[in-house]
């Protein structure tokens, strides 16, 4: 009885991980680890739609020459520009 408890909960768990695995797939991008658009509208309008929702600040950062970088070397590079260029922001705007 004490064993099927434990298996129960270790393939609980596993099903959880895998879920939560999921997830981050369906919603971020591989390479940069940036949440997609369609994923970061969804949120933003959810947000918004709450009544306790009064400050609420967006912001778009236009990444210069994103399109040359790509196109000159190749996605990789400009994936790795790409999340060069998100991740340190919410760091710099606290």
């Amino acid at each position: 009885m004490q064993r099927e408890r434990i298996a129960s909960f270790l393939l609980f768990n596993k099903y959880k991980e895998n879920q939560r695995e999921l997830r981050v797939q369906a919603n971020f991008d591989h390479l940069s680890g940036v949440m997609l658009r369609s994923t970061f509208m969804d949120l933003s309008q959810k947000a918004i739609e709450q009544p306790e929702c009064t400050d609420l600040f967006i912001g778009l950062v236009d990444i210069d020459y994103f399109k040359q970088i790509n196109d000159n070397y190749g996605q990789r590079l400009s994936q790795l520009r790409f999340s060069c260029g998100v991740i340190p922001l919410p760091k710099q705007l606290a």
